[in-house]
């Protein structure tokens, strides 16, 4: 059943990081923004990078990367923050940002993000659920183009701007919260709930989920955003 609901809306259920989408119905008006308000503190002394070669060649990548997904561009931009390399717990590195000034003299966005209490109570009698994640989230929604170059960052090779919601701007989770609640309105909290970039369809019935998760797909897929798929659960009875 979930196979043939992805086979059915082949654009929205994209793995590719390459491929994230577009969001059509919402453009972000403002510079999007992370809240980064101290510098990452380095991971244990066996994560550590041994010479730093290979944090440059990481960096080189993921720079590589986001001009392949026309996520960044090149910029002769005034602003510029540095680029700070994170490692993960799996031994890879984060390539982040650091928007801390940037985000002090960002004006905050109050937007409303979705409560844990009224999300429990909403799910009523609901017996079945799928649980959606969006592609690369943030970089779904544009930048209008006279705030690119707030985003500005430099590296040992040149400066970038970015052309999408980069991840680290104070204001970017309540961007794409509202980004999804336009998108999905009408669904939500009658078939599905939406935590920034996660969204949760929920049904009482097998028959009646099929029909809320192919009227969901079909939303974000006219919107023109993209899923990861394997990141995608469907037709579960508990959520986490």
């Amino acid at each position: 059943m979930p196979t043939r609901l992805c086979t059915r809306g082949p654009d929205t259920c994209w793995a590719s990081t390459e491929r994230c989408g577009r969001a059509r119905r919402w453009a972000s008006s403002k510079p999007p923004n992370i809240a980064s308000t101290s510098t990452p503190e380095p991971g244990p002394s066996g994560s550590r990078l041994a010479a730093q070669g290979t944090a440059r060649e990481a960096e080189t990548a993921d720079v590589e990367r986001q001009l392949e997904a026309d996520v960044i561009e090149p910029t002769s931009s005034e602003w510029g923050f540095p680029v700070v390399l994170v490692p993960k717990k799996d031994g890879t590195l984060r390539f982040c940002v650091y928007y801390r000034l940037l985000n002090v003299a960002t004006k905050k966005d109050s937007y409303p993000r979705t409560r844990m209490d009224e999300s429990i109570d909403s799910l009523g009698e609901a017996t079945i659920f799928s649980t959606l994640d969006c592609n690369a989230g943030y970089w779904q929604v544009a930048i209008a183009p006279e705030d690119r170059e707030k985003t500005a960052f430099v590296r040992h090779e040149g400066a970038y701007q970015y052309k999408r919601m980069p991840f680290g701007l104070t204001n970017a989770p309540a961007t794409f919260q509202r980004a999804l609640d336009i998108i999905l309105t009408g669904v939500k909290w009658h078939s599905c709930l939406i935590y920034i970039d996660d969204v949760i369809v929920y049904s009482k019935t097998e028959e009646e989920h099929i029909g809320h998760v192919d009227h969901v797909l079909r939303l974000l897929r006219e919107a023109g955003v993209t899923l990861r798929l394997p990141k995608c659960r469907l037709f579960r009875t508990t959520v986490e």
